[in-house]
């Protein structure tokens, strides 16, 4: 191989993973956009909406959904977080950093996010902040990074061997 034809895979090459880290910043912050018109709802509008979320999973059921409706709130932030977890780790992992300093980059950038949400809601009639809720946003952060930092490992992996056996084929 030449070197201009070295030098020109290695400019296609960036040019790439220059795309690939504006999508996923895009990405990240739509999820910012939307977890934070999500927090800039008062809190009947909150309650609301997850109250209307309790009564499709459970058929209509207006009692189980009322009982249901905090958990379903929580699950909804632990889900929000999970996604931005997924979101940042991908993000991050364009970089050639260690995997531990990915993890907690992602992870770091992530729980941010989360207390400076929790922040934005003391400035929204009839919400709060909640340590509690930061907590939850949080952990939803760190299982959505740690999922795919296994997932990327497990197809990196699976790359290897399909690349090795094509190797050993020919």
């Amino acid at each position: 191989m030449s070197k201009e034809t070295r030098k020109r895979n290695k400019d296609e090459k960036y040019k790439k993973l220059r795309k690939k880290r504006w999508l996923l910043f895009l990405a990240i912050v739509i999820w910012a956009v939307v977890v934070y018109s999500f927090s800039n709802q008062t809190g009947e509008e909150s309650s609301g909406l997850s109250y209307k979320v309790s009564l499709f999973i459970f058929g209509g059921n207006a009692e189980m959904a009322s009982k249901a409706e905090p958990i379903v709130r929580k699950l909804a932030h632990f889900s929000e977080y999970a996604i931005g977890g997924i979101l940042m780790y991908l993000e991050v992992n364009t970089y050639e950093f260690k995997k531990k300093n990915k993890l907690l980059i992602a992870s770091g950038l992530g729980i941010w996010y989360a207390a400076l949400d929790e922040v934005h809601q003391l400035f929204v009639f009839a919400r709060h902040g909640s340590i509690f809720d930061v907590l939850i946003d949080s952990f939803g952060v760190i299982v959505g990074v740690i999922i795919t930092s296994i997932w990327i490992r497990k197809r990196n992996k699976g790359e290897k061997v399909a690349t090795k056996q094509s190797n050993n084929i020919n």
